[in-house]
């Protein structure tokens, strides 16, 4: 074969042998919430939803009937609006593979079919880790001031992963810093796994030094970010807008509708008392029904909430119907009477470890464009890389995700003894 040949069947086999099935999995696999939620096609780049508040004013009971109907009090509306977000992954193959297999189309697949199996856990990844964001992609804050060293401490190790491409940007109240990092495309070497109490977090290590680029007060000492914080490249302020958005009351907007004065806008919260168990649950499925017209259906757990609630229906009478509930990405989940309801609880790791989050997923849609080919020009799918000796294709989805009734959310905090 011809290096033009060994491209077109490389490109071939992407094409009809991995993207169907590549597209079927990734709106599924990265995580039970995903799975459950409303798929909708993408058709427009700004997404909307009507979303209700409150009861239908027009009913009254009469006296007789020549008495006076009920006034119109229709029902109160509010629209949401949220832009689609562009996701992205790469699949590569060097130019060394495709000339050394031109003669031996077998090697030349399996080195396709690694670089694909990379590249779909990379996207499984990150977009499973977004739907749980608040839209900045904020990964983690670094937990120390940089000293001109490739090993940084941060505070939240769940969010990195070795290999992961990453930008360092100073402390996210200084204007200028905020929109340019200090630091772009470093690569993820290493990750610590334990925690140093002298850091107050987790050391990273990178392939690219971080400096410290902004001074530190004793007013901003305690602030979250203070010394910076790490983002996946190029998209800071740019991922979907996941549960983290709903249930963090550091956000201001949601939807294009603002949190002040729409308390019917904020999830409920429920205090555990550092002990979860089902009367928690129900609580918090009970006032979400009864206040907010939600039927809460699945309950997302941190770590720690998780281990908590699993030592909980050990030492008490908690109801569980199926204990071996799978999903289609691995995971696998309780179906828990609660009350006079079920509802399916998950270990999520990209929940906060301490909280539960309660969510109707009825109410949630992922509003999504079929993956596939950002050719240009009805080119191949495949095109050589600038200053490379790499073919590169990359693959392109549109999305977001959007609830129709946010308010009815639950937040479950404090769940755990442990710290």
């Amino acid at each position: 074969m011809s290096t033009q040949q060994s491209i077109e069947t490389v490109e071939n086999a992407l094409k009809y042998g991995y993207l169907p099935a590549f597209r079927n999995q990734i709106t599924v696999t990265p995580s039970p919430f995903l799975e459950k939620v409303r798929k909708i096609p993408l058709v427009n780049n700004e997404i909307k939803a009507a979303a209700p508040y409150g009861l239908n004013g027009g009913f009254a009971f009469g006296s007789s009937d020549t008495a006076a109907t009920p006034e119109a009090g229709a029902q109160g509306f509010v629209g949401f609006t949220l832009d689609s977000k562009n996701m992205y992954v790469n699949i590569e193959i060097s130019d060394k593979a495709v000339r050394l297999g031109s003669g031996n189309a077998s090697s030349l697949l399996s080195a396709l079919d690694a670089e694909v199996k990379s590249a779909y856990g990379a996207a499984n990844w990150n977009i499973g880790r977004a739907l749980f964001g608040n839209g900045k992609g904020i990964l983690t804050a670094l937990s120390a001031a940089a000293t001109s060293a490739k090993t940084v401490y941060v505070s939240d190790c769940r969010t990195l992963r070795e290999g992961l491409l990453v930008d360092v940007y100073a402390n996210e109240s200084a204007t200028a810093s905020s929109k340019t990092p200090t630091v772009t495309g470093a690569r993820v070497k290493a990750v610590s796994r334990k925690y140093e109490s002298g850091k107050k977090g987790y050391a990273v290590t990178l392939d690219k030094e971080v400096t410290a680029s902004t001074a530190l007060t004793a007013a901003s000492e305690t602030a979250v970010g203070t010394y910076g914080f790490l983002t996946v490249q190029k998209s800071y302020n740019n991922e979907i807008c996941g549960l983290g958005a709903v249930m963090d009351d550091g956000i201001p907007t949601l939807y294009g509708v603002p949190k002040e004065g729409n308390d019917w806008l904020k999830p409920l919260v429920i205090d555990a008392g550092k002990k979860l168990d089902d009367l928690v649950l129900y609580e918090g499925i009970k006032q979400a029904q009864d206040f907010r017209n939600s039927q809460i259906d699945m309950i997302l757990m941190g770590d720690k909430a998780f281990r908590a609630y699993q030592n909980a229906i050990r030492t008490t009478n908690a109801v569980i119907t199926d204990k071996t509930m799978k999903f289609k990405g691995g995971a696998v989940g309780y179906t828990v009477l609660t009350g006079s309801r079920e509802a399916v609880l998950v270990n999520e790791r990209f929940v906060p470890e301490d909280e539960a989050w309660g969510v109707d997923t009825s109410a949630w849609q992922f509003h999504h464009s079929e993956l596939g080919f950002a050719s240009e020009n009805g080119a191949g799918a495949f095109s050589l890389m600038e200053d490379k000796a790499v073919y590169r294709a990359l693959l392109t989805m549109y999305g977001n995700l959007i609830c129709e009734a946010p308010g009815g959310c639950v937040r479950f905090i404090n769940c755990a003894e442990e710290a």
